[in-house]
């Protein structure tokens, strides 16, 4: 928990990171699609915040705290003239809108270990979900689907930020990266 997002911030300039909950396998396997439901819950918190903070910063443009810069940086998805609470306001809500979109896009994708790949007994029998389960059950798939999500993640997430600022946030711009 320590190692590896202090080596991924030293290769690469940002840090990677995880988090998991104990999963009871045998309950896994009994349970499919309970299981694949549940594996939504993370990204679907993620996206939740997400459409909070996109709230907030339509509220804040409407009420003239707030308006769309002229660039997106990371911690500046909304910006504003006053320095102070209003000015640390724009940089949290930036923050949570920001980070909470990478984390949801990241953690959908199907590759193992993100939750992604907890959604496909969905779509399958209980006896494919089974087998799918086992098959995941391999370490190696699971650093395998790290390094290709980690690889081919920047040109998943930047048309969809694009879409997210320039039809959704920010409805007309033309944001570019």
């Amino acid at each position: 928990m320590v190692v590896f997002p202090v080596l991924t911030y030293y290769f690469n300039g940002w840090m990677m990171g995880w988090a998991s909950v104990p999963v009871d396998l045998y309950w896994r396997i009994d349970h499919p699609k309970k299981s694949a439901w549940m594996s939504l819950a993370g990204p679907a918190a993620n996206l939740s915040l997400v459409l909070i903070a996109g709230v907030f910063i339509r509220i804040g443009m409407a009420v003239g705290w707030f308006y769309k810069p002229d660039s997106v940086p990371f911690s500046g998805v909304t910006a504003t003239t006053s320095e102070g609470w209003l000015h640390g306001a724009a940089i949290l809500v930036s923050i949570v809108f920001s980070l909470n979109l990478l984390l949801g896009i990241f953690n959908l994708l199907p590759l193992p270990p993100l939750d992604g790949s907890g959604l496909v007994p969905l779509i399958t029998t209980p006896e494919s979900a089974r087998r799918y389960f086992d098959q995941l059950a391999q370490p190696g798939l699971s650093i395998f689907g790290l390094v290709i999500a980690w690889r081919s993640f920047g040109y998943i997430y930047t048309p969809i930020l694009l879409f997210v600022l320039n039809h959704l946030l920010y409805p007309g711009s033309h944001f570019r990266v």
